[in-house]
């Protein structure tokens, strides 16, 4: 049914389809994942070409002057199509345009289904970092000639459709028919396509199969690696990232950094005195490095854990990614790294098998999410949002399903299977824990409930550390709270005796659990006093 389609693409003057008209048509037909036919045509669309439009395609006025109108070459681009099913990127852009185009030249629009590949790869492809065309073309090693000409890009959309066909069908039945019961009533004809993957992997599936996420590993012995036979030496550590240090072979071209050295050495010495140190080192430093190791070191040698804290992500990519590696290749230690992030980063398997029993979910951004989460499932390790590349309206779907402050942990009968549980087992066996100030602050007001026990801690960007302490463990007011504040305060003469410095003065004589909250609030009554003596008074 889907092997033999016509995927089609419009470069157009704008994006609204009401007021822009279509510059160029380009149209393949594809049989069993070949290019069997290609139709192409430059338009003259009547209206300006705006120099953007120019830019982005290389289609000059010049080049569409003696060029047939739309409606003049429609009749032509329906014949092409006849009565196969069409394929587009971002199909509701390509159909609206036809649909005007037909409109105006007072023709029926083709009825039939359209299916759309890039809601076809955001399902196929889960956890890619992008959709466009561009991103997945190269991806999947497609040919891509000519970016934004509607015959190169038809025909990239038209072998991409075929690709992610097939690679639909190399996930679990389990995932299929989750993803078709939130996809049925979408737009891109997912329902349709999900059908016909199902109905083929339906019969070669294996009895029982699942989509399950894997076992979580438990961890060897909840604490870290045991200490290296090798003792610590903070001028040693210092040394790794010299000239003649193991670091230096990694790199073709070195440069030997004093201030690297230095706060290397400064690090490594603190860890061994088990003192604090403030360092603070300019652009170009390599300062990453300089605490890195020391922290690898001290880690290797002790079986202490090293707690390393961020504040950006980029950094965290940065550590994780280039530095961390870098270092486990170069140094003469072993030592495991990894990433712990909050419980709502985490998808909770509790909390989606009950959205899966629930009826029916409304249309809209959540159902659309919740079947890319069905196919990502069969696919992830981590259960981390971060892999999704969730939009902004998608945030609130995600909440619903993600892991929180109620989650039962061990007690849970998905535990064995719990993503958050499984990145916490690492982080109990890992030297270094790589988190950021957020999850940091948190585990501290917590009582240290969150992470997993730790002595020494680095943290970096740590000039950032006040502002987020604020926003995570301060308070806010507005003008409303401090109204309803001041309106407590007041003693009201249906009520004697029950505002707010009366309930204070009582829970103080009585004493026992309230009196720490009540001395709270008095402290925050005291506070807001200084601005607002009038209405506290």
């Amino acid at each position: 049914m889907l092997r033999t389609y016509v995927a089609f693409d419009f470069e157009t003057t704008g994006v609204d389809a009401q007021r822009d008209r279509i510059i160029q048509i380009g149209a393949v037909r594809v049989e069993e994942g070949a290019v069997t036919a290609r139709w192409h045509r430059l338009i003259n669309p009547g209206v300006p070409l705006p120099r953007e439009i120019q830019r982005l395609t290389g289609i000059t006025p010049a080049m569409l002057l003696d060029k047939p109108s739309a409606e003049e070459v429609l009749p032509e681009f329906l014949d092409f199509l006849g009565d196969s099913p069409l394929v587009a990127h971002n199909a509701p852009f390509d159909s609206a345009f036809l649909a005007a185009a037909c409109r105006r030249a007072g023709t029926p629009a083709p009825a039939g289904p359209v299916y759309d590949s890039l809601a076809l790869a955001r399902l196929a492809l889960p956890g890619l970092a992008s959709h466009r065309l561009d991103y997945l073309v190269k991806h999947l090693r497609i040919a891509l000639a000519h970016p934004h000409n509607a015959l190169a890009d038809a025909e990239a959309t038209g072998l991409l459709f075929a690709r992610l066909l097939d690679e639909l069908q190399t996930f679990g039945l389990h995932a299929l028919q989750a993803a078709a019961r939130f996809a049925a009533d979408e737009p891109g004809g997912l329902g349709a396509i999900l059908a016909w993957a199902i109905s083929r992997r339906a019969w070669s599936a294996p009895a029982g199969e699942d989509a399950r996420a894997p076992e979580v590993r438990p961890a060897r012995s909840g604490q870290a690696p045991q200490p290296a036979a090798a003792p610590f030496d903070p001028g040693q550590v210092a040394a790794w990232l010299g000239p003649d240090g193991p670091v230096a072979s990694r790199f073709s071209r070195y440069e030997r950094r004093e201030g690297q050295l230095r706060m290397a050495e400064a690090v490594a010495s603190a860890f061994q005195r088990g003192s604090f140190l403030l360092a603070e080192a300019g652009t170009g430093t390599g300062k990453s490095l300089a605490y890195l190791a020391p922290a690898a070191a001290w880690a290797a040698a002790t079986g202490e854990r090293v707690v390393l804290s961020t504040h950006t992500i980029h950094l965290q990519e940065q550590l994780l990614r280039r530095d961390i590696p870098l270092l486990q290749e170069a140094l003469p230690v072993s030592f495991r790294a990894c990433l712990l992030k909050g419980r709502s980063h985490y998808l909770c398997l509790l909390k989606w098998e009950e959205l899966l029993s629930q009826p029916r979910i409304p249309a809209g951004p959540e159902r659309r999410l919740y079947a890319r989460i069905a196919t990502w499932l069969d696919r992830t390790a981590s259960g981390d949002r971060a892999e999704l590349n969730l939009r902004q309206e998608e945030e609130s779907a995600w909440q619903a399903v993600a892991a929180d402050d109620a989650c039962p942990g061990a007690r849970c009968r998905l535990a064995g299977r719990c993503y958050f549980l499984r990145a916490r087992a690492e982080a109990e066996e890992a030297g270094l824990v790589v988190v950021n100030h957020a999850l940091l602050l948190s585990d501290a007001a917590s009582g240290n409930g969150v992470l997993p026990a730790y002595r020494y801690l680095v943290c970096d960007e740590a000039h950032h550390l006040p502002e987020v302490a604020a926003e995570l463990l301060g308070l806010l007011a507005d003008e409303r709270d401090l109204e309803r504040l001041v309106d407590g305060l007041r003693r009201r003469p249906q009520a004697p005796g029950n505002g707010f410095l009366a309930r204070v003065q009582r829970a103080l004589s009585a004493g026992g659990p309230d009196a720490g909250k009540a001395l709270e609030d008095a402290a925050l009554v005291a506070a807001l006093a200084y601005d607002y003596p009038r209405e506290l008074a």
